[in-house]
């Protein structure tokens, strides 16, 4: 096995343990090489290597077997070496958290917003995160998190387009922008809403344990969707991939908040359907 190789797999073991450990509350060296059939060896050489990174520690001391024996070191996953902060930008509002590492919310705020404010959306974000560095739960974050409505490119962290807010149409860098203002060295990972979802669907939602599915949220104004195949995200080549609300179905129906008209979202939206239900009722 050449060197390349034998890192993959090295890195490979590494980030299979954390998870197990990550979903699990207390466990030996045993029980991760019973589970993932890697040896003990090898399992015991990867939880030092996540000590001395402080992403696990010792949890004391198990029971012996019924041969008896040496009672096994324990160890757990430690949720709180660092923080995540994270920012949801919705059509009238601003939600923002502080969680551990296991996402539990420990701190959160609200604020609305309108369109009025929307050259303000940065200033916003940037106050809201830098109080969350200077708050009781402020532990330097190991990242940052962004969920922006419309299209976003990922991979560079832009908000390439969004129907709500002028301010974050025009490829906006907001990881870079982020990232000066509040001087942060840790990585800012920016996306639209859906993905998001469909992300902690499967990490601790309605699709935990799936690694194939399509989430599907329908809102007041929209509709949208996130996808994943094979444990992976979707993006798609343009970072539309799941982008169902702005399909036209009906060229001459409604108009969207997008500017188009007949698209799915202002077909079958909430707000839409409000629309015919009072036209009915009269």
């Amino acid at each position: 096995m050449d060197s390349r190789n034998r890192l993959s797999l090295k890195n490979a073991n590494r980030t299979a343990i954390l998870e197990m450990f990550r979903r699990s509350e207390i466990l030996s060296v045993a029980d991760v090489s019973y589970e993932t059939g890697v040896s003990k060896p090898t399992v015991q050489k990867v939880v030092n290597h996540l000590m001395s990174m402080n992403l696990v520690a010792a949890a004391g001391k198990g029971e012996s077997t019924d041969d008896g024996g040496k009672k096994p070191n324990l160890y757990r996953f430690n949720a709180d070496m660092g923080r995540v902060f994270s920012i949801h930008l919705g059509p009238d509002f601003i939600y923002g958290a502080v969680t551990n590492l296991n996402s539990e919310i420990l701190h959160s705020v609200v604020r609305g917003v309108d369109k009025a404010e929307s050259s303000n959306i940065i200033d916003i974000f940037c106050e809201i995160l830098s109080d969350f560095q200077t708050s009781e739960h402020g532990l330097p974050p190991l990242a940052v998190a962004v969920a922006l409505p419309g299209v976003v490119d990922s991979e560079k962290g832009v908000s390439v387009f969004t129907p709500h807010f002028s301010d974050l149409e025009n490829n906006l860098p907001v990881a870079d922008i982020l990232k000066a203002r509040l001087n942060l060295d840790c990585p800012v990972h920016v996306d639209c809403t859906n993905r998001f979802q469909a992300w902690g669907e499967m990490v601790k939602g309605a699709a935990c344990g799936r690694k194939n599915f399509i989430m599907v949220d329908a809102m007041a104004e929209g509709i949208g969707g996130g996808v994943i195949v094979n444990g992976v995200l979707k993006h798609g080549s343009q970072n539309i991939a799941g982008e169902i609300g702005h399909m036209v179905l009906s060229p001459g129906g409604p108009e969207c908040i997008c500017g188009g008209r007949g698209c799915f979202q202002a077909m079958v939206s909430l707000k839409r359907l409000r629309t015919l239900i009072a036209g009915y009722s009269r």
